[in-house]
């Protein structure tokens, strides 16, 4: 689910980086998992996406080459 805001964003990025929990990740049905750091990567890159949309800045994360692709 995308952000309504920034704030929201940050908040999420915050609870997701907090060294003193361990990165969890809960699914459509309720359950909460336990996430890798590949996943805990891409949601970071998603949010980070998210937030450059909020502001108007998608070019920061759109490769300038392909049309909607992210940059690796």
């Amino acid at each position: 689910m995308k952000p309504e805001n920034v704030r929201m964003a940050l908040s999420k990025l915050f609870d997701l980086n907090n060294k003193r929990a361990k990165p969890f990740s809960i699914d459509d049905s309720g359950m909460i998992h336990g996430v890798s750091l590949d996943e805990l990567c891409d949601e970071n890159f998603e949010l980070l996406a998210d937030i450059a949309d909020l502001l108007g800045m998608e070019e920061l994360y759109k490769d300038p080459r392909a049309d909607d692709h992210f940059v690796d």
